[in-house]
């Protein structure tokens, strides 16, 4: 598990992804969202955001172009 301060979750190499709650002061899954399109997307702090791009950049650093 590794945490991506530009989208202020952790996220584990096969997608989960999770927050911290400071005031439970634990780590909290997050909901993964569909709208039936094959993209799942996650909610940051900047917003909603593809699944699949959030892992790339936690792991391998930016997207390249």
């Amino acid at each position: 598990m590794k945490y991506n301060a530009k989208y202020d979750r952790w996220i584990t190499k096969n997608g989960l992804v999770y927050r911290y709650d400071k005031q439970l002061d634990k780590l909290i899954f997050c909901k993964i969202g569909s709208n039936g399109s094959k993209h799942c997307t996650v909610y940051t702090k900047l917003g909603k955001q593809y699944l699949h791009r959030v892992v790339y950049e936690t792991f391998y650093g930016d997207i390249p172009k």
